[in-house]
C-alpha cells in the first residue's frame, strides 16, 4: 500500500465536489486518457503536444505527477487531500477513469474512484515533519515515509507532545508569550545589547 497527497485545485477549489461524488482528480485535460500510457516518458511526450508551454524542468515535474496519479497509484492506496480548513480528507483509492465531459462542478478529467473515510485528519494532530511535507506545491506526491503515522491518525490516535516535536520558532514564540511585561522588557534589553 502506498500513500499520496493529491491537491484538488488551487486552494482546494474542487474538494467539495470530490467528497460529494466519491472521486479524486487531477487536471491536465489536454492529455488524453492515461490508460493508453505505459511510462512517464509517454506522458512527457503527450505534454509536449499540449498548449501548456512547459520548460524542460516543468515537463518532468508535471509528467511525474500525472504518472503517479494514473500509472503508479493502485486500488486500496491511501490519499490525503487538503480541504482548505487545516484538515485533510482521507480515502482509499479505486480504479482510474477518464471523464471526457465532467458534469459535477469539477472540470478535471483524469479521475479515480475513491471511498472517503468519514473523518478528516486535522493538521494539528500531525507531526511537524508530516506537516512540512504537506507544504509541497506538487499536485500529486508520495507520503510513504509517513505511512505508519497516517495509519495511526486514520484510526483516531493522536500523538503526545513528546511524539510531536515542535518547530523551534513555535517554542520560542510560546515562551515569549508567557513572559510578563517586566520579563519581556528585560528580554528586549538583552537582545538589543547582544545585537
Amino acid at each position: 500500500m502506498a500513500y499520496y497527497l493529491v491537491r484538488m485545485g488551487q486552494g482546494s477549489r474542487y474538494i467539495r465536489h470530490a467528497l460529494e461524488h466519491a472521486f479524486i482528480a487531477i487536471g491536465w485535460n489536454e492529455v488524453p486518457s492515461l490508460e493508453s500510457f505505459k511510462s512517464v516518458e509517454d506522458i512527457r511526450g503527450a505534454l509536449v503536444k499540449t498548449s501548456y508551454g512547459y520548460s524542460q524542468a516543468q515537463l518532468g515535474i508535471n509528467a511525474g505527477s500525472i504518472c503517479r496519479f494514473g500509472l503508479e497509484m493502485k486500488p486500496d492506496d491511501i490519499v490525503l487531500s487538503p480541504t482548505g480548513e487545516r484538515k485533510y480528507a482521507v480515502g482509499r483509492v479505486g480504479k482510474y477513469f477518464f471523464d471526457d465531459s465532467p458534469k459535477d462542478g469539477c472540470p478535471y478529467k483524469h479521475r479515480r474512484h475513491i471511498a472517503w473515510l468519514p473523518q478528516p485528519i486535522s493538521k494539528e494532530d500531525m507531526s511537524t515533519n508530516l506537516t512540512y511535507s504537506l507544504q509541497s506545491m506538487l499536485a500529486v506526491f508520495y507520503l510513504d515515509r509517513y505511512g505508519t503515522e497516517i495509519d495511526a491518525l486514520m484510526s483516531g490516535e493522536v500523538p503526545t507532545p513528546a511524539e510531536k516535536p515542535q518547530r523551534v520558532r513555535d517554542v520560542i514564540l510560546e515562551s515569549l508569550m508567557d513572559l510578563d511585561g517586566r520579563e519581556f522588557e528585560e528580554f528586549v534589553r538583552h537582545l538589543l545589547e547582544v545585537l
